[in-house]
């Protein structure tokens, strides 16, 4: 699976329009899907409060609106929050965002669970928290994205 590494800025909204629109360049992914997935982030929150103060958050929306899957790592350049998925009320500031973009559903759950059993390693979370780009892909092409 590809893996790309995008900076963005902005409020979530806009930090996620600005992820879809350069899949939407690249056509990974179809017309709908940025509405689809700023619809499904409004509805069904994203944000995780990791270990050792380390957040995330790991967008998605419907596989039937992929052409091509990509990882995409979201580097934001300014404080980005997100409400959280175990408590929607409250809000994070994302370290990293997450976005998959995977056309086989089952492909999808397959990274999904190898992404978040990495949760508990705490080298995994220290280079979430440095934003050590290189290094979590690295960690990712080793296990997760193989896997997937």
């Amino acid at each position: 699976m590809k893996l790309m590494t995008l900076h963005v800025k902005g409020t979530r909204e806009e930090a996620l329009s600005s992820l879809t629109d350069r899949l939407r360049e690249h056509d990974y992914v179809k017309e709908p899907y940025k509405e689809s997935l700023l619809l499904r982030e409004e509805k069904y929150p994203t944000g995780l409060a990791l270990a050792n103060s380390v957040n995330i958050a790991i967008p998605h929306t419907e596989p039937a609106l992929v052409n091509e899957s990509v990882f995409v790592m979201g580097v934001p350049d300014n404080v980005i929050r997100f409400r959280r998925i175990d408590a929607p009320s409250e809000d994070v500031s994302v370290d990293l965002i997450f976005l998959l973009v995977i056309k086989d559903p089952e492909r999808y759950l397959r990274f999904l669970s190898g992404l978040t059993q990495n949760f508990e390693n705490a080298e995994f979370l220290e280079q979430i928290r440095h934003r050590d780009t290189e290094s979590i892909r690295q960690f990712l092409e080793s296990g997760v994205l193989e896997s997937a």
